[in-house]
């Protein structure tokens, strides 16, 4: 298990984070009707995904469930005979009032939400499903980068994910390694749902890697946080060059690290002596998207 101080700052970004996704999905759900676009619809997909998945990592259920309901809704619009009508944007307001409670709740007070909101939003999910029938039954083909209008994934790693990556980068450079510790830790738990979000298995396993190298090596954090660092930016690179499948492979360094079987011979010298600090830090943080 992660330390709680690190826990807490994983719980401080979903704080932050998840006030922007509910902005994203109001301000989309207010346009869908008229606007049913697949861009439009994707991005609520997308924004639903990311909410269900950073709140699970911090263990709250409800707004997780509520999320993931909304997030199959999105998915089965994308079906070709699904129509936003008037009576299923109704429906889709009632359940995204349900995440707002929860959320607020969880802002203001620090807790999860009453059962009740929890069963309103399965209420709402229910009529959804029996209006839309067959949208939900049907495995919905997702939209392409070329139907959506630019390269999603190039974009999110040429911005969110780089970001992330330069922020760790900039840590081991100072040798400030308690703090790159913290840091693989937070990012490894949003990289994890990105990968899966986004169909990279392998940049998904980097993540889920990373969490256990720093579970296993925690007195050693400047080692841990290198061998992330290099993954996460060979990772980067391959997906930037067009891996569109895996997302890249977790190193032999960093599955030692984390505690599983490395390839023989292909383990380097893991000693705080051997760190390689020498990176380019000239090109500026990009914001994240």
């Amino acid at each position: 298990m992660l330390d709680p101080a690190i826990r807490e700052e994983a719980y401080g970004y979903f704080l932050s984070e998840s006030q922007d996704l509910l902005r994203s999905i109001e301000t989309d759900l207010l346009q869908l009707r008229d606007d049913p676009s697949k861009q439009r619809i994707h991005a609520l997909m997308r924004a639903t995904h990311t909410l269900k998945g950073a709140s699970a990592n911090v263990g709250l259920e409800t707004i997780s469930t509520i999320a993931h309901h909304m997030e199959d809704v999105f998915r089965a619009l994308f079906d070709p005979e699904a129509e936003v009508e008037v009576e299923l944007e109704g429906l889709l307001f009632q359940l995204y009032e349900c995440l707002r409670l929860a959320l607020t709740t969880q802002w203001e007070q620090g807790r999860e939400a009453d059962q009740e909101v929890l069963d309103q939003a399965i209420d709402a999910f229910a009529r959804i499903q029996t209006l839309l029938g067959d949208c939900f039954e049907r495995e919905q083909k997702l939209p392409t980068s070329a139907e959506l209008g630019f390269d999603l994934v190039q974009s999110i790693f040429e911005t969110g994910v780089k970001e992330r990556i330069d922020q760790l980068a900039t840590l081991v450079a100072a040798g400030d390694g308690p703090a790159a510790l913290e840091t693989v830790a937070t990012q490894s738990e949003v990289f994890t749902g990105l990968g899966e979000s986004l169909g990279l298995p392998g940049f998904q396993a980097i993540a889920e890697a990373a969490l256990q190298a720093v579970a296993h090596q925690g007195d050693r954090p400047l080692v841990v946080a290198q061998a992330v660092l290099s993954n996460w930016q060979a990772a980067q690179e391959a997906v930037l060059a067009g891996d569109r499948t895996q997302g890249g492979e977790v190193s032999a360094e960093l599955a030692a690290l984390a505690g599983q079987e490395p390839e023989p011979g292909d383990l380097g010298d893991l000693t705080e002596g051997t760190l390689d600090l020498s990176m380019d830090l000239s090109r500026p943080l990009a914001r994240i998207e």
